[in-house]
């Protein structure tokens, strides 16, 4: 859990950086420490927080210009949760 911590005090001193550079190089550090994560797919909110973090640094890089970037993030996001899950969400409603 503390990585998931870690991850979002990146995302914080990215928002409040104005040098782009300096900006890519922390989310690149991001991803690359979300990347190292061992997921507890039993544990929904470690799971929900480490797909908003997928979510919330796809969308920083898509600021940035980093398409490429931003669509490997925003891919790691929706497969965070496999198909079981989203129908089982179905199954719910």
């Amino acid at each position: 859990m503390s990585l998931i911590i870690d991850c979002f005090t990146n995302l914080e001193n990215v928002i409040n950086t104005s040098d782009e550079k300096a900006e890519f190089d922390l989310l690149v550090k991001g991803v690359e420490m979300l990347n190292t994560y061992q997921v507890n797919y039993n544990d929904e909110n470690t799971l929900e927080l480490y797909s908003e973090l997928w979510y919330k640094y796809a969308i920083q890089l898509f600021k940035l210009k980093k398409y490429k970037n931003s669509v490997y993030c925003s891919d790691k996001c929706v497969s965070t949760y496999d198909n079981d899950d989203i129908n089982n969400e179905e199954k719910r409603y």
